[in-house]
């Protein structure tokens, strides 16, 4: 647990044996236990939780799409803090999880699909716009009636590197209060080229798994560090 340069709280965990605990609900391993599956299910069919779908805009125009879980109805007149979650992964498959990790631990839910990804607009570019499409969206967020002003980062893998580019902005948004980031980072030029040795087999058989291959292209014309790595 460490705090960053401006003071925003920075919890992050390393080891691939992780285990998050909140509560009842426990997550190991890197996936959901079929506790989490199960409860994401009963949130997904529950009329105690509130859910909705929204577009945001970008600082250049590009629609972000998010996924919206509540605690209660907006009209209930209680606000929530905020996990803000981003993807380059399903936001409308993941956020359920999400929702059943932290709805009944009194926190809504925001998860987005990363540019490029998912239903957002835009093209794939990697993480080079995840510190302005977080600033950006932040917000939106804070200036819902169902926020009560504080959002929380969480990410696991590739939504912590997400996570980790949040606070590059100076300053980062004021209401980002705290990161949780699980096995992430966001020194990706060293994420790509270990000691300069390029990640053949992550880096690319993870851009396959995701159908982004076409992308590597830009990743290897920039193999020397460079403005195309700056924050």
């Amino acid at each position: 647990m460490v705090v960053g340069t401006f003071g925003l709280l920075r919890v992050v965990v390393v080891a691939l044996g992780w285990k998050l605990c909140v509560g009842q609900w426990t997550v190991s391993g890197g996936l959901p236990q079929q506790l989490l599956v199960d409860n994401a299910v009963s949130v997904e069919s529950s009329l105690l939780w509130y859910k909705d779908t929204v577009r945001t805009n970008a600082r250049d125009g590009t629609e972000l799409y998010n996924v919206i879980y509540l605690p209660k109805k907006p009209d209930t007149g209680v606000s929530f803090p905020i996990v803000f979650v981003r993807t380059p992964y399903n936001a409308q498959d993941q956020a359920p999880l999400q929702a059943a990790l932290w709805l009944p631990r009194g926190y809504g839910v925001v998860e987005q699909d990363m540019r490029g990804r998912g239903k957002s607009r835009g093209e794939w570019a990697f993480w080079e716009f995840s510190g302005t499409d977080a600033y950006d969206t932040i917000p939106w967020i804070t200036n819902q009636t169902w926020c009560d002003g504080t959002v929380l980062a969480f990410g696991i893998s590739a939504d912590a590197n997400a996570v980790s580019m949040e606070e590059i902005p100076t300053p980062p948004p004021t209401a980002l209060k705290a990161q949780f980031i699980v096995v992430g980072t966001g020194e990706l030029y060293r994420t790509v080229y270990q000691n300069g040795l390029y990640r053949e087999f992550d880096i690319a058989g993870w851009s396959k798994s995701i159908e982004e291959s076409d992308y590597l292209v830009t990743l290897k014309e920039n193999e020397q560090y460079g403005p195309y790595w700056y924050p």
